[in-house]
């Protein structure tokens, strides 16, 4: 059993290390470019969920990870450039890539991050855009690589049981309603709370459980106190241990405590390194608005779902009794 173990974990080994390897490859670049608009946090998500999770509607269409990524990025620079209204180019960010997801089909949802984040921190440099080019123009050349290496594709590798972070539900009906609880959230951020209560990872987070429809509070409040943790220490990385060995840290751990609770939801490692662009901030108000954010989206999307079955049930009573109903008049008649 132990042998057995150990083959299995030396297998796993280097593809739990790639997602690590990727983001110091990306902090370096930062640091020593002098560019803090190189980092962007969803690049350790997208390595988890092409090296780790493995995800065959995300391996099968590997150009749309570069081809979308690196769109989408350009249109959230130019969005946080020409938009002065914040709550505007949010919500625009929000809606393209909801639409891009849905026409599409698509199982990039960390893209809603990869465009949100230059709108919601403001950055208007270009080498975020190049930044995101590198990234997954690396991920989907090592998925070419891998498919010319065997004769399988996809290879036959473990299953790995955990959230997804991909949308296998394309209804235009999840798409609204999701839309509408975002929508909301964003206005009453910008009116009302800091912006990292809406970090753009959050979205991510709130969209993969909103299409698992796994809608029990015991999941939802597991799924907020890993959301804290990781932002807990991301923030404690980054103020004890230094902008790149904190943050390396942070994405260590909280890659390994995710994989040991079965959960290795991919927001999870965006949110451990997020400190690296919402800085200088108040660490503890940075936390509280996380945890805070990740409730207002669950709950929102819990509500709006059972809204929406109430108006389901609603409709259907309505049918039902129309015919009855015309049946007993004609035999009045």
């Amino acid at each position: 059993m132990n042998l057995f173990s150990t083959k299995v974990a030396k297998r796993l080994a280097p593809r739990y290390l790639a997602p690590v390897v990727v983001v110091t490859v990306m902090l370096l670049a930062s640091r020593t470019s002098h560019h803090p608009s190189v980092v962007f946090p969803e690049a350790g998500a997208l390595a988890v969920i092409v090296f780790v999770l493995r995800q065959k509607t995300v391996l099968a269409r590997a150009s749309l990870i570069v081809t979308l990524a690196t769109l989408d990025a350009a249109v959230g620079v130019v969005l946080a450039r020409l938009v002065n209204v914040s709550a505007v180019g949010e919500i625009a960010a929000l809606a393209l890539v909801l639409t891009e997801i849905y026409w599409l089909r698509s199982s990039l949802v960390p893209l809603i991050s990869v465009t949100m984040l230059p709108v919601v921190f403001h950055i208007t440099s270009p080498f975020y855009v190049l930044s995101v080019l590198a990234v997954t123009g690396a991920l989907t050349a090592s998925i070419t690589l891998e498919r010319l290496l065997t004769s399988k594709g996809t290879g036959n590798h473990e299953e790995v049981r955990a959230s997804s972070g991909i949308v296998e539900d394309h209804s235009v009906e999840l798409a609204l309603v999701f839309f509408c609880v975002g929508a909301l959230w964003i206005v009453a951020t910008n009116l009302f709370l800091p912006l990292f209560f809406m970090a753009p990872p959050l979205f991510v987070s709130a969209l993969d459980w909103f299409k698992d429809r796994r809608y029990d509070s015991k999941f939802l409040l597991t799924r907020a106190f890993l959301l804290f943790f990781a932002a807990s220490v991301g923030e404690a990385g980054y103020l004890y241990l230094g902008h790149i060995p904190g943050s390396i840290a942070a994405f260590f751990l909280t890659l390994l405590i995710a994989s040991w609770v079965h959960d290795l939801h991919p927001p999870l490692l965006a949110i451990s390194i997020l400190p690296q662009v919402v800085h200088p901030t108040q660490p503890i108000l940075y936390v509280v608005g996380v945890l805070i954010g990740t409730l207002a989206l669950y709950i929102g999307c819990a509500l709006a779902v059972s809204g929406l079955k109430k108006y389901r049930a609603y409709q259907l009573s309505i049918k039902l009794v129309a015919p009855n109903h015309f049946d007993r008049s004609t035999d009045v008649e």
